[in-house]
C-alpha cells in the first residue's frame, strides 16, 4: 500500500508540473488502467468487506491527489462526465450510484 501511494503521489506531482497535454494524457491513462480496470470492479463487488476496503482506498487516493488534471479524472470516474440529467433505469454511472446507495445502507 505504501508503494502504491508513493507511486500515486509521484504521478500526481509529475502531472502537476508537466506540459498540459502530457498531464492530461497521463491522467487519462491512470483513469483507464487503474480506476476503470482495478477500482471499479472492487467498488462494485458484492462482498461488503471488500467494497468498504475499496471505498477506503479510493478515499485515500482522493486525499493524496492535488493536481487538477488527475483530480478531474477522479471526478469523472466517480460522478461521470455527462452533463445531461440521469435517465431512470440506465446503468451508465454505476460507481456513483453504488457509493450513494452505500451511504444509506445498514452495515452488519
Amino acid at each position: 500500500l505504501i508503494s502504491f501511494l508513493s507511486w500515486l503521489d509521484y504521478c500526481d506531482q509529475l502531472i502537476g508540473v508537466a506540459n498540459p497535454y502530457v498531464a492530461k494524457s497521463l491522467s487519462k491513462s491512470i483513469r483507464e488502467t487503474f480506476l476503470d480496470v482495478i477500482m471499479e470492479p472492487s467498488l462494485l463487488q458484492t462482498s461488503e468487506t471488500g467494497a468498504v476496503l475499496a471505498t477506503a482506498y479510493l478515499t485515500r487516493c482522493l486525499r493524496t491527489v492535488c493536481s487538477h488534471p488527475l483530480l478531474a479524472e477522479f471526478c469523472k470516474f466517480i460522478l461521470g462526465d455527462d452533463m445531461l440529467p440521469e435517465v431512470e433505469g440506465t446503468d451508465k454511472w454505476r460507481v456513483r450510484r453504488r457509493l450513494i446507495d452505500r451511504c444509506d445502507h445498514l452495515s452488519e
